[in-house]
């Protein structure tokens, strides 16, 4: 059924089959109809009127049932009209903002209505409002409440009016005036914290861009609650916003565009242009035209774009009503989306489309119902269906040369396998393509890469495999093609077509996979291989051939995969085969000669190849084969041994080799497996007899001064450590051990051995001779004896300061204070570490730890300080500010000595000189001057000189005159008018005035100043600016001064008032007897003392000294009282007197108020 109102006030009924029904003329009298609103069953139809009258018809035939007129004020037009769940209870709306509810009543036949005001336009003016509607859910917790939601200007007010009338929430909203606020509920299903579902209302609420959502809810025993979703800012302006299902909503626009947005996503899926409907809108109804526009303004603005009855959700279809015509817009079902694709010959995109479907990340669809797997089934086959109809096209490729058919196989490739649809794959798509050569081409190169990254599994047709072999074989693309080959089963491939092309193209990876999973022979590889690597070799003279490297890295790879009991180049061998394949590549190593031997081959040919080829690599490969369980048992010991013996036959042969014979193992490959033998030896798995450890270690303690391209000394010497510590090398006498290391230059073997003579000198000198070992020098020093520390420190003194003179100054201070001459006696001869030791020794002294206290002498002082005239001259000032320590005389000496003028300068201030001292500056400063002046000095240089006359002359407390400093600047400036010497003379002639801001002479100086022509010519430049500079100094210095003054005087002022308020304040007394004869305070004979602490005394036990006995005896130092007579015949035994600190004995401690004097004013001192 289909209602439509009209203008004119007509109620229009039609049918499905958009036939008129009934037409009611009953209110045309009211105007235009502004509300229409079914109830649940769609058996009744509420009416509204914009001249304020509601009608409830009968929507079969059309019959009026009630005329309400006076449900509201009949001045309003009516906005809204909704049913709620309850079909005696409804809603409506005016134009003056107020809501009323409506309860329907029928006594005796006749039918009634009762109106109730839920909201009030006075409070705020409501545009539209929402009921939730329950009824199509069998049960819900929900189904006892009511609950609208209801949109004014400013917020969304949600209020439950059954059972009971509350508010559930208040919302605020903000947005333009002419944005109406917008309401939509939807039931959603929801995952809830514990994974379970729950179907829940969700509000939607929207004001000019800004849409929030609500989910309502209900706990157990609990209220209505409300909880924020989130929130979702759009582009656009909101005039109408509906649920078309649970994850979609429609939304249209102010342009009227009509958007379809999916919320979780919230993606914009499709945008439609309305402009032709020629939507109708209730602005006139807003505006209260028909009852004499008695809106207010912000009401008729937010009308302006409202379509709330004209846009509305039927289902899953939207009806727009225009002026002339309705419009009901659905959305595709998803097979109809697809379709619309496919006809517009959109394969990629349906393919994409029905894959989201297919992976459950489909937005806004429709009409896929059932459990998960079955909706998955479904998509899946629709898809593949038009996966055939997109493999149809590559039939038009053979025809139209301009087709892109890579791309089509490409994307039908890539969509067959997302499908999991194999048979499509390698039937339907390979038939099509097997036809031509350009299309096979591209099917192949298309299943590289999902083969690669395991998204096809590795199990090819035969044929394809085949042909996809020969592809790449013709096509040079070998390291793709081992790649697959490795990687494919090798049941769909052709052994001999494969293992031919791996040998002649040397894909030795794919061709060591086929014979040991398609053979199960784990010796193949290494009887083939490692000759053809061993021939590689010698014809590589200097640097090895890319192809021999790859084959050696190969070879090493399987070993190493093979004696750790896994596959090869990955994956776990079957159960039972590790076993097989450690004893099979063991055996195959120890062969003692090749299938292929001659008579010249030596012995163990592939243990010599693979040693020549990489021997860490190789070694490495061994040592991980040794933490296996099948070499820590007995029989594995055995194997050990065996091996050992075996590489150490190789590198000691006993018969030596020239390097031009082809099984000569050069130094470095020698030094390794030793080393390695070493560390076996070391761990005790292996035994070695003691002639032949003797010459493994006579050869790892080479001499240092041969000239080895690496000489692996690290390594060698670690091994020699390992076996001092394991104790194997008992057998060989110290000496001889000690000459071996300093032979080879082993510094930690030594080191250890002179450890063991506790020779803490020779240790000290090899701790010296590696760097790295410097910093556990110091430590290593605080736990000698004194004795050996100072034959240590005697020996080795001159490198331990070259090294480190502080640490070695806080040794001395702490350990050898008495030796500091002795030892800077060594250091005639070379002043540099005298200075160094002598600055540190100073630096340990003028910051003392609380271990440390060194006292230098004066001499020691003194020397340190012409050292530093001598070699650091520019440090000299500063240290001279700080405590040196030197006599003033004799540093004033030893600064002119070596001509540190300023250093000079700062001595004769020390001295009280200032005359002398300005002197001397004022000369330098005329020296740099001049030569600033022929550019042989730099600007900063005579900006600091005069810094420091500034500087003296405002230590001197007057004693010295600033015009001697002037006139030398304006007789540099007069004798140099350059532009450059103005800029330096202004910058002094500043420095100057700002020195002596605050000083008594600044007007005297500044009368000079401006006396001078050179100030007042324009070609000193303006003085106006420097003495702006310097008043501005002044002031600030004079405002400080006087607010100084203020706080000193507003803090004077209350402390005097404080006095004063404790002086006028009563003291309550704490004890009615006398601390001092315990007699009542009533009983006396003159006056009781009360003190501020709450103490009374009579005043002839206080004595001449009025201070409270009680209070200064909790602090240990009351004074005696004498004067107190004591009605006890015998006086108690007396105490030890705690008596008062020294300082206190003959001070008189009664209080007395002070002498009255006058507080100056200082407020007008300035």
């Amino acid at each position: 059924m289909l209602v439509i109102g009209t203008s004119h006030g007509l109620i229009l009924g039609f049918d499905s089959s958009q036939t008129l029904r009934w037409c009611d003329q009953e209110a045309r009298h009211q105007g235009s109809v502004s509300a229409l609103c079914f109830n649940h069953d769609g058996s009744r139809v509420l009416a509204g009127f914009v001249r304020g009258h509601i009608l409830m018809l009968d929507s079969s035939n059309g019959k009026v049932l009630r005329i309400l007129t006076d449900v509201h004020p009949l001045d309003t037009a009516v906005l809204h009209v909704k049913f709620t769940d309850s079909p005696k209870i409804a809603l409506c709306s005016d134009s003056g903002g107020s809501v009323f509810e409506l309860n329907f009543t029928r006594v005796m036949g006749v039918r009634g209505c009762d109106s109730r005001c839920l909201f009030s336009g006075s409070k705020g003016e409501v545009c539209t409002l929402e009921p939730l509607l329950l009824n199509h859910l069998p049960s819900h917790p929900l189904k006892n409440y009511t609950l609208v939601a209801m949109a004014t200007l400013s917020k969304v007010i949600v209020v439950c009016i059954r059972p009971r009338m509350r508010v559930v929430l208040s919302h605020p909203l903000t947005g333009a005036a002419i944005a109406p606020p917008q309401l939509s509920w939807q039931l959603v299903v929801i995952q809830t914290a514990d994974g379970s579902r729950v179907i829940d209302p969700v509000l939607a609420l929207a004001r000019d861009n800004v849409v929030y959502f609500y989910q309502v809810y209900t706990e157990i025993g609990t209220r209505v609650k409300l909880s924020p979703l989130r929130r979702i800012t759009l582009p656009y302006m909101i005039s109408n916003l509906r649920w078309l299902n649970p994850r979609s909503l429609v939304i249209l626009d102010a342009q009227e565009k009509l958007h379809l947005l999916d919320v979780r996503a919230q993606d914009n899926l499709e945008t439609l242009d309305m402009s032709r409907v020629g939507i109708s809108y209730a602005s006139s109804h807003f505006k209260g035209l028909s009852t004499g526009g008695n809106v207010s303004k912000a009401m008729a603005l937010a009308g302006e774009r409202a379509c709330y009855n004209t846009v509305v959700v039927f289902g899953t279809q939207l009806l727009l009503l225009g002026i002339k015509s309705l419009h009901v817009i659905c959305m595709r079902t998803w097979t109809e989306r697809l379709q619309h694709l496919i006809m517009q010959k959109r394969f990629p995109e349906a393919l994409a489309l029905g894959l989201s479907f297919y992976q459950d990340k489909g937005k806004a669809v429709i009409g896929l119902r059932g459990s998960k797997q079955r909706r998955k089934q479904i998509a899946r086959d629709k898809v593949c269906e038009v996966l055939v109809q997109y493999m149809d096209e590559l039939n038009q490729c053979l025809v139209d040369e301009n087709i892109d058919y890579d791309t089509i196989v490409l994307t039908c490739v890539d969509y067959c396998i997302q499908l999991e649809n194999i048979d499509l794959l390698y039937g339907k798509l390979w038939d099509i393509v097997f036809e031509s050569e350009g299309l096979k081409t591209s099917y192949l190169h298309a299943l590289e890469a999902p083969l690669l990254d395991g998204s096809l599994q590795p199990r090819l047709p035969p044929l394809i495999a085949q042909q996809l072999v020969s592809l790449y074989d013709q096509e040079d693309k070998v390291d793709s093609l081992e790649a697959i080959v490795v990687l494919l089963n090798v049941d769909c491939l052709d052994i001999h077509q494969v293992t031919t092309i791996c040998r002649q193209r040397g894909l030795w990876e794919a061709l060591i996979y086929l014979q040991t999973t398609a053979l199960g022979d784990f010796t193949a590889p290494i009887h083939q291989l490692v000759p053809v690597l061993q021939n590689l070799l010698q014809d590589s003279k200097a640097a090895l051939s890319r192809d021999c490297i790859k084959l050696g890295n190969a070879i090493l790879v399987y070993t190493s995969c093979c004696l750790a009991g896994r596959g090869f180049p990955k994956d776990e061998l079957p159960e039972g085969m590790p076993q097989k394949a450690k004893a099979d590549i063991l055996r195959g190593l120890l062969s003692q000669h090749s299938s292929l031997a001659t008579d010249m081959e030596r012995q163990y040919p592939y243990l010599r190849t693979l040693l020549k080829f990489d021997a860490k690599g190789f070694l490495d490969v061994i040592a991980i084969a040794f933490q296996e369980p099948e070499f820590t048992s007995e029989m594995g010991l055995r194997h050990r041994q065996r091996l050992i013996d075996i590489l150490l036959s190789i590198v000691m042969p006993s018969t030596p080799l020239t390097p031009k014979n082809n099984d000569y193992i050069t130094m470095e490959q020698q030094f390794m497996v030793l080393t390695f033998v070493a560390n076996e030896v070391s761990e005790s798995t292996v035994t070695l007899e003691s002639s032949t450890l003797n010459r493994m270690i006579d050869i790892l303690c080479i001499d240092s001064h041969v000239e080895l391209p690496k000489d692996f000394k690290t390594e060698r010497e670690s091994a020699v450590l390992g076996l001092l510590h394991s104790k194997k090398l008992c057998n060989i006498s110290d000496n001889t051990l000690l000459n071996l290391a300093n032979r080879a230059s082993f510094i930690r073997v030594a080191e250890l051995l002179y450890s063991a003579r506790e020779d803490w000198v020779a240790v000290c000198k090899c701790m010296i001779l590696e760097p790295s070992r410097h910093h556990d020098i110091w430590p290593w020093f605080e736990h000698l004896s004194t004795a050996w520390l100072d034959k240590v420190i005697s020996v080795h003194t001159t490198t331990l300061v070259t090294i480190n003179a502080l640490q070695f100054a806080t040794i001395i201070a702490t350990r050898l204070q008495n030796k500091i001459d002795a030892i800077l006696q060594d250091f005639i001869d070379n002043v540099n570490l005298e200075y160094k030791l002598l600055e540190a020794l100073y630096q340990v002294a003028q910051y003392k730890e609380e271990d440390v206290s060194l006292e230098l002498t004066t001499e020691h002082l003194e020397r340190y300080l012409a050292l530093m005239c001598e070699l650091e001259p520019a440090s000299v000032v500063r240290h001279l500010h700080g405590p040196h320590g030197c006599r003033l005389d004799e540093a004033l000496k030893i600064v002119r000595k070596w001509k540190c003028k300023d250093a000079e300068a700062v001595m004769l201030e020390k001295l009280g000189n200032y005359q002398d001292a300005f002197d001397l500056l004022l000369k330098e400063f005329e020296d740099r001057l001049e030569m600033y002046r022929q550019d042989k000095a730099p600007e900063s240089e005579t900006v600091h000189a005069a810094i420091q006359l500034a500087g003296i002359c405002r230590r001197s407390a007057g004693n010295l005159d600033w015009m001697p400093l002037v006139e030398v600047m304006f007789r540099s400036h007069s004798e140099n008018n350059r532009p450059k010497a103005d800029v330096l003379n202004g910058k002094l002639l500043r420095l100057i005035l700002e020195s002596l801001s605050g000083t008594s002479i600044l007007s005297n100086i500044l009368e000079q100043i401006l006396r001078n022509p050179s100030a007042t010519s324009g070609t000193m430049g303006d003085i106006r600016q420097l003495l702006s500079g310097v008043l501005t100094q002044s002031r600030y210095e004079q405002t400080l001064v006087e607010t100084t003054a203020r706080l000193v005087s507003l803090e004077l002022h209350k402390a005097l008032e404080k006095s004063l308020r404790d002086a006028g304040r009563a003291c309550g007394n704490v004890s009615v007897t006398c601390p001092v004869c315990r007699q009542p305070l009533s009983q006396c004979s003159d006056h009781v003392v009360v003190f501020g602490c709450g103490h009374g005394y009579h005043s002839t036990c206080l004595g001449e000294s009025k201070s409270c006995y009680k209070c200064l005896n909790t602090k240990g130092w009351a004074p005696v009282a004498t004067n107190v007579t004591h009605t006890v015949p015998q006086p108690p035994p007396r105490k030890k007197q705690i008596l008062p600190p020294e300082f206190l004995r003959h001070k008189d401690l009664a209080l007395r108020l002070a002498p009255s004097c006058s507080i100056p004013d200082l407020e007008g001192i300035f």
